[in-house]
C-alpha cells in the first residue's frame, strides 16, 4: 500500500462511529446530535447525544446506553428522545434544558419511536407498544390466536396482541407525572403521527382497509387531540373503537405532515396499493380529497425518514424538504407545494441521512456518509459547507478507506446499468491479476454508491476487486427502471446482473476465471438465481435469501402483499409464475460451490428459505454449507451484535478465500 494506513479488517467493526439523527434548537443555535459505537466488552451497539453550544463546543448530553431521535420543544426549553438502559425496550425521555435529570414518561410503554411535541410545548405525541408482561410457565404455554397475517415482524417477533398506537402525553410537573392516553385502538399497526399547528388535532398513518393483508398499502386518518389528561386503562381496551377520519381512499403511504398553517398536509408515497413504483410528493387537502401529486416531471424518489423533527419538513413559505434518491446518491431537495418546482440544497457523491434547519438562507445542519467516512455531522451556514464532527478519527488515521470508481455497462438490451468498483489497494495487474467479486444489493428498490459500505472495504483490503452495480429494480433511476423486474424477476435484472460481471471480467487487474458473486435478501435471490442459470461463478454467497416465492408468500412478514407485488402472481393465481420466478426450481443446475448464511429470527426472509436451498444443492452434489445465527434477525449484517458481525464476515472471507485465490 502507498501509505501508513492498513486494509480494513472485520474487528474494525469496533472502530467506527456513526453520526444518526441530528436536530436544531427553534433559535436555529444549538444542536444535538446521536453518535453510534460498538461495545465490545457488552458486545452491543450504543448511542449517545451529543451537543454543540453556541461556542462550538461539543459536550456529551446523555449517559445512559441507548439515546436518540432528539427533538426541540418549540419554545426551545426541552429536548425529547428515545432511550433507556442497556437491553431495556425504548422509552420516552424528557430533559430541561436548563439542567437537571432526564425524566422518563413512559414507564408502561416501550418500542418508543416517532416523537412529535404539542405546538404549545405542553405535551408530545408519539407511537409505541404497551409493555409485555413477565409470563409464568403456564401462560407461556398458551396458543397465540392469530386473525390477520400482521402478525409478526422482523426485528420486533409476534405483534399479534400488541400492535404499535398513537399516544400523548403531558409533561411532568411538581405534583405529578401524567400518564401516557392511547390515541388510536384499531388492533393494528399506526405510524408517523402529525400535530396540527392549531393543537386540535392529529393525522396518523394506517392500514385499516379490509384486504390490507393482500394489497399492502395504508391510508391518511385524522382524529381531534384531547387534551392529554390520565385516562382510565379501561379506555384502551376498547379494540376497533376510536374517532378517526379517513383522508385518503388507496395508496401506499410513508409519512405525512401538516402545513404550517394547517390548511393542508404533505404525503410520500404512491396513489395505488400493491404497486411497485417511487415514493413521490402528494399534497392533501386537511379536509380530504384526493392526494395531487408534486413533482414537476421529476422521475425520482423522495423520502421523509432522515428529517428526524419530522420526518417531512414544511418550509413557512410552502416548501417542501425532502431526501432524493439518485444514481447512487441521496440529496436534499426543496419542492414548491403549489408547483412542484424542486431545487437541490445538499448534493455531492455522498449519502445524507439526516437535516435539520430553521432558516434555509441562514443554516443547515446534516449528517452524511460517503465510501471514506461511515458519517459527520455538517453544516451549511451563510453558504459556506463545514464539518463540525470527526468521530471517526481514529479509525480514519488507521485505516485506508477506499474511494470507488463509478462506471457505466451497456446490458444486453442497450439499458445503461451504474455500477461502483472498489479496487485493492495492493493491486498488480500485470502479473498478479486479483479475483473478483460481484455484489447485489437488497430491497430490490434501493441503490449501491456514494455511501460507505464496511462489505466493500474488507473484501476489497482482502485482495478482491468488488463490483456492487444498481440492475433494474433498483432506486435512483426513474419509475420505470424500479418497475421494470415486476413479473419478470431473474430476466432483466439477471441480464445486468451478467453485463455487470462482464465488465468486471475485462478489467485488466481481473482474473476472468475467478470471479464469485455474492449479495442478501434480494442480492440473495439473485445470487441464488445466477448460479442456477450460470458456472462461470467460481463461488457464491446466499445471505438472507429469497429462494422460494411460493412459500416465501406463506411464511414472511410482508409476504402476502410483497409476494404478489414483484411477481405479478399467487399460489391462488399463478402458482406456475411463482416457481418460474423463484431459484429454487432452478437448484439442480448448479454446480457452484455456495456458501449460505442466515439467522434464525429473520421474519422477512425466513430460514425456511435457506433450508430449502441448502437441501436442494447439497441432493444436486453442490459443495454446500448452511450456517445459521442464533438470536439474530434479518437485519444482521447491518445492526446484529457486534461479535457475530465479525463473526460472520471472518465466514465469508475464508470462504472466498478458499474458492477465489489461487
Amino acid at each position: 500500500m502507498s501509505n501508513a494506513r492498513r486494509g480494513m479488517r472485520p474487528d474494525d467493526l469496533y472502530l467506527l462511529r456513526r453520526v444518526g439523527e441530528v436536530a436544531l434548537a427553534p433559535d436555529g443555535d444549538r444542536v444535538v446530535y446521536t453518535v453510534h459505537r460498538i461495545d465490545r466488552e457488552r458486545d452491543t451497539a450504543l448511542s449517545q447525544l451529543w451537543t454543540i453550544d453556541d461556542d462550538q463546543t461539543h459536550r456529551p448530553l446523555t449517559f445512559d446506553d441507548h439515546a436518540g431521535a432528539p427533538v426541540f420543544s418549540p419554545d426551545g426549553r426541552y429536548l425529547a428522545y428515545r432511550g433507556g438502559p442497556l437491553g431495556t425496550p425504548a422509552k420516552l425521555y424528557v430533559l430541561r434544558l436548563d439542567g437537571g435529570a432526564p425524566h422518563c414518561l413512559t414507564d408502561d410503554l416501550e418500542a418508543v419511536s416517532e416523537i412529535r411535541w404539542l405546538p404549545d410545548s405542553s405535551g408530545l405525541v408519539f407511537t409505541a407498544v404497551p409493555k409485555r408482561d413477565e409470563l409464568d410457565d403456564q401462560e407461556k404455554r398458551r396458543p397465540r390466536r392469530m386473525k390477520t397475517l400482521r402478525y409478526r415482524a422482523n426485528g420486533r417477533g409476534w405483534i399479534h396482541d400488541r400492535p404499535r398506537q398513537v399516544w400523548v402525553v403531558r409533561l411532568p410537573t411538581a405534583d405529578a407525572t401524567p400518564t401516557p392516553r392511547a390515541l388510536t385502538r384499531a388492533p393494528i399497526d399506526h405510524w408517523s403521527p402529525a400535530v396540527d399547528p392549531s393543537g386540535s388535532s392529529i393525522a396518523f398513518l394506517s392500514a385499516r382497509h379490509l384486504d390490507a393483508d393482500f394489497t399492502g398499502g395504508s391510508d391518511v386518518f385524522t382524529l381531534p387531540l384531547p387534551d392529554p389528561a390520565p385516562a382510565d386503562a379501561s379506555e384502551h381496551d376498547e379494540d376497533g373503537k376510536d374517532a378517526a377520519t379517513p383522508l385518503t381512499d388507496g395508496g401506499e403511504w410513508d409519512r405525512v405532515v401538516y402545513a404550517p398553517d394547517g390548511s393542508h398536509l404533505a404525503v410520500l408515497g404512491r396513489s395505488q396499493r400493491q404497486h411497485v413504483g417511487l415514493s413521490r410528493l402528494h399534497v392533501l387537502h386537511a379536509g380530504g380529497g384526493a392526494p395531487e401529486l408534486r413533482d414537476d416531471g421529476f422521475d425520482g424518489s423522495v423520502s421523509g425518514q432522515s428529517l428526524p423533527e419530522v420526518l417531512l419538513a414544511i418550509t413557512d413559505d410552502g416548501h417542501a424538504l425532502v431526501m432524493a434518491p439518485r444514481r447512487g446518491a441521496v440529496h436534499l431537495d426543496r419542492i414548491d407545494m403549489a408547483t412542484g418546482a424542486r431545487a437541490t440544497l445538499i448534493g455531492g457523491q455522498r449519502t445524507l441521512r439526516a437535516a435539520a434547519t430553521r432558516d434555509l438562507d441562514r443554516r443547515i445542519v446534516f449528517t452524511a456518509t460517503d465510501p471514506t467516512s461511515p458519517g459527520e455531522l455538517w453544516q451549511r451556514r451563510d453558504g459556506v459547507e463545514t464539518r463540525l464532527t470527526h468521530v471517526n478519527h481514529a479509525a480514519e488515521e488507521a485505516i485506508h478507506f477506499i474511494m470507488p470508481e463509478a462506471v457505466t455497462v451497456e446490458s444486453a438490451d442497450g439499458t445503461e446499468v451504474e455500477a461502483f468498483v472498489y479496487r485493492s489497494p495492493d493491486t498488480d495487474a500485470a502479473d498478479h491479476p486479483n479475483a473478483g467479486l460481484v455484489l447485489v444489493h437488497g430491497g430490490p428498490k434501493t441503490q449501491y454508491g456514494w455511501s460507505f459500505l464496511d462489505e466493500f472495504h474488507i473484501f476489497a483490503h482482502a485482495g478482491w476487486t468488488v463490483l456492487g452495480g444498481n440492475p433494474r429494480g433498483s432506486d435512483g433511476y426513474g419509475d420505470a427502471f424500479a418497475r421494470a423486474l415486476v413479473g419478470r424477476l431473474g430476466e432483466p435484472d439477471w441480464q445486468d446482473v451478467q453485463a455487470l460481471t462482464d465488465s468486471l471480467a475485462e478489467r485488466d487487474e481481473v482474473d476472468a476465471a475467478r470471479i464469485g458473486i455474492a449479495g442478501g435478501s434480494y442480492g440473495g435471490f439473485m445470487a441464488s438465481w445466477a448460479i442456477g442459470h450460470s458456472d462461470r461463478y467460481r463461488a457464491a454467497l446466499v445471505e438472507r435469501a429469497v429462494t422460494n416465492w411460493e412459500t416465501m408468500q406463506g411464511t414472511s412478514d410482508i409476504g402476502g402483499f410483497f409476494v404478489s407485488m414483484y411477481t405479478d402472481a399467487t399460489t391462488a393465481s399463478d402458482v406456475e409464475a411463482l416457481r418460474r420466478q423463484s431459484p429454487i426450481h432452478h437448484a439442480a443446475a448448479v454446480t457452484t460451490p455456495t456458501l449460505i448464511l442466515h439467522s434464525e429470527e429473520d421474519w422477512r426472509c425466513p430460514p425456511e428459505q435457506a433450508e430449502q436451498l441448502f437441501v436442494a444443492l447439497r441432493l444436486a452434489g453442490v459443495e454446500t454449507e448452511l450456517v445459521r445465527f442464533p438470536e439474530a434477525d434479518h437485519d444482521l449484517s447491518r445492526f446484529g451484535r457486534p461479535a457475530q458481525r465479525v463473526e460472520r464476515f471472518d465466514i465469508i472471507l475464508e470462504f472466498f478465500r478458499r474458492h477465489l485465490d489461487p
